[in-house]
């Protein structure tokens, strides 16, 4: 380049003409918008041969550039019912799990939404007295694949009496590929003495009953075989139909994963523990604990219990979370100085929002609308058709009221109808019901009912200080054993299920006071010591290798085994946290995360001590002082059906009770109450008594 290009260390910016007649350049920039423009039509005319026969293989296969950037959602479940079905399990279905789906759609004959409130789709030529229902299923298919193929990954075949976990089941879902062709269930191969004639030669099916999945991929190859699938068949059963076309077309079967029969649970009759499945007890029904789906409920009811059952149990996560944020905003507060401070959010624990009363001042002005199963009716007076909000929440409502009433009758006794109730809002809490229910016991009598449920704001709306969320106090278990204690591994196990291996991570503590003074037995143990016992020291040792941020402490005491001693030694290294709650118990006990939940409900610091009763054993009526009922068929959560009148400050109790006290306690109050007698020295502490615990040997 000329040195007259430079002036005073400034470069001179040459012409455009100078550079594109620069004998070098011109050439290069030809030959580059040559290059671009020959690779532009290559690419087009590429995308042209992909997606072939005007774009249609881009809308079945993953290779199509709309395919890959389409949208879509997690799960779509399309529910076969008939139209006697639709006000009972359709609408079950519809109003529990299936508010958490994706997009839920009803296969019937008959029904509307007009006349239902339920997305009914109503297949032609498909009759729903046909059965098994095997035309029905195959058009169902064929429904989702045409309308919703490219919409969501994964697609659904469900009854109208089978319940879904639906957050359980996406979480198993999104660990798979969906582009993969994909056929899910529990597998079946056919009853013996049928299976020759069903032409499986040894192939499995997905079973209808507990649900069928489909990948995307598996649901839009299927798809064009429908057809023929439906002309070949070879018996009437539709599940073994469906797996067929699925095998022979698709060359894939059902998954054979002995695991899947657990996930995708069907209950047979000689399995029932109980008159029907998924009754009783659900805390100790193991299917609930990790099953996908549970087929089946007949009954309505029983699919709102079950649902109501995990609805507590995600509430309960929800409350331990909320209880690390606060603990996490306590420490934040310890480190920043004090003119930074902020309040950490609290609620009295022993009024949580469902159970508070209205407490404003303009409650006594709020206006309440009465209303029946049809009609709503002013305060003058005149009736006006329920319109459907107002359907929509009531029908949200009842669902909690039902539960309530029907665990408050015996077993047996079952809903009839609604008679009426009251309604009013309330500015701060939401909606009041006062519902008056119709039950017919188990003789056939009909008993009324009246319930007052509180419905609160969606989103809940906290103001001023946000004083309604939940305070979590800290909780202490203490437990004494014997320098070789056969219970100690059990109990260990027991805590590192419920405690150490809980998500979120646990907010308790674990004293263990190890008494070596003497050989005395514990009155309450059933179990010899034996040489495989293993010593405590040891045990507590691993557990704490194991479990390094696990807050279990050990401490030894050269005193004979006792209880109350024990108890008193565990008790010196708390007695400086007044604000704790301690849970004295041993090492027979078996709890759940439900439990310490109750503890910090139901120990109330200045005013109440909790005494969780072991469900073994009833209370047997005409004992002295005061008589409970026996709550055998209670549910775990039913605390409050234990809850007795305090007679004179003193809880008396069975005398073949031998494994007490088991006791939660605010540190506060542990010198006004005699534990082991079960009394109170203050007027001012009840004694509250729940059944709430399990015993493993007696």
């Amino acid at each position: 380049m000329k040195a007259s290009m430079w002036v005073q260390g400034h470069r001179k910016r040459p012409r455009l003409s100078s550079v594109l007649h620069h004998k070098c350049l011109l050439p290069f920039l030809s030959g580059t918008i040559f290059g671009i423009a020959l690779s532009t039509i290559f690419i087009l005319l590429l995308i042209s041969l992909l997606a072939g026969n005007d774009g249609r293989n881009a809308d079945i296969t993953d290779s199509g550039i709309s395919g890959e950037l389409t949208v879509r959602q997690p799960l779509y479940v399309g529910v076969m019912t008939a139209g006697k079905f639709l006000h009972t399990r359709a609408t079950a279905c519809n109003n529990t799990w299936g508010r958490q789906v994706s997009k839920v759609e009803f296969f019937s004959q008959h029904g509307s939404w007009e006349d239902n409130h339920l997305p009914i789709i109503s297949l032609p030529g498909v009759s729903d007295d046909v059965y098994p229902p095997q035309g029905k299923a195959f058009r169902m298919l064929q429904y989702m694949c045409q309308n919703h193929g490219q919409s969501y990954d994964w697609f659904m075949r469900a009854d109208d009496d089978s319940y879904i976990n639906v957050e359980r089941l996406q979480r198993f879902l999104g660990k798979i590929d969906s582009s993969k062709k994909v056929y899910m269930g529990q597998p079946g191969y056919g009853f013996p003495a049928v299976r020759h004639k069903l032409g499986l030669n040894g192939r499995n099916f997905c079973m209808g009953g507990p649900g069928v999945i489909f990948s995307r991929a598996a649901i839009q190859a299927l798809c064009p075989h429908l057809d023929t699938c439906m002309e070949e068949v070879m018996s009437t059963e539709e599940d073994v139909e469906i797996g067929r076309c699925v095998t022979n077309h698709l060359h894939i079967q059902c998954t054979r994963a002995w695991e899947l029969t657990e996930l995708f649970y069907h209950a047979y009759e000689e399995e029932f523990s109980e008159d029907r499945p998924f009754t009783g007890n659900l805390q100790k029904n193991r299917h609930l604990v990790k099953s996908l789906t549970l087929h089946h409920m007949k009954d309505p009811h029983v699919m709102y219990q079950v649902h109501r059952h995990y609805t507590k149990a995600a509430m309960n996560t929800t409350e331990q979370e909320i209880a690390m944020l606060q603990e996490s905003l306590h420490s934040i507060n310890n480190i920043l100085s004090p003119s930074l401070h902020k309040a950490v959010p609290s609620l009295d624990q022993n009024h949580p929002l469902d159970e508070q009363s209205l407490s404003i001042d303009r409650d006594g002005s709020l206006p309440w609308v009465s209303f029946d199963a049809i009609h709503v009716f002013s305060p003058r007076g005149v009736a006006q058709e329920m319109g459907v909000p107002w359907q929509q929440d009531l029908r949200e409502v009842l669902e909690s009221a039902i539960a309530t009433a029907t665990e408050r009758l015996p077993v047996g006794s079952k809903v009839s109808h609604l008679i009426g109730g009251y309604r009013r809002l309330h500015p701060n809490f939401g909606t009041e019901y006062v519902i008056d229910l119709a039950l017919l016991n188990h003789h056939g009598n009909q008993v009324t009912i009246r319930n007052r449920v509180i419905r609160p704001l969606l989103p809940a709306e906290f103001r001023g200080h946000a004083q309604h969320l939940p305070r979590m106090p800290h909780v202490y278990v203490i437990v004494p054993v014997q320098e070789r204690d056969p219970g100690l591994q059990r109990f260990l196990q027991m805590y590192e299920a419920v405690v150490l291996s809980s998500r979120p991570p646990h907010t308790e503590s674990l004293i263990i006071v190890i008494c070596t003074g003497g050989a005395e037995e514990d009155p309450g143990k059933g179990d010899k010591h034996d040489g495989n016992t293993l010593d405590a020291k040891a045990v507590i040792d691993f557990y704490q290798r194991q479990f390094p941020s696990s807050q279990i402490r050990s401490v030894i005491l050269d005193e004979p085994f006792s209880l109350q001693t024990g108890h008193r030694k565990g008790l010196e290294l708390v007695k400086k946290k007044s604000d704790y709650i301690v849970f004295l118990t041993n090492a027979n006990a078996q709890f759940s995360q439900d439990f310490l939940m109750s503890c910090r409900k139901y120990a109330v610091k200045g005013s109440q001590v909790y005494l969780p009763m072991p469900r073994r054993w009833g209370w047997n009526e005409g004992n002295q002082g005061i008589a409970a009922s026996n709550h055998r068929n209670s549910n775990q959560g039913d605390h409050d059906k234990g809850r007795e009148t305090d007679l004179g400050k003193r809880l008396y109790l069975p005398t073949n009770v031998n494994t007490w006290p088991n006791v939660c306690i605010y540190v506060h109050d542990i010198d006004d109450v005699d534990i082991y007698n079960f009394k109170s020295h203050s007027a001012k502490l009840q004694m509250f008594a729940a059944e709430n615990l399990n015993f493993k040997t007696i």
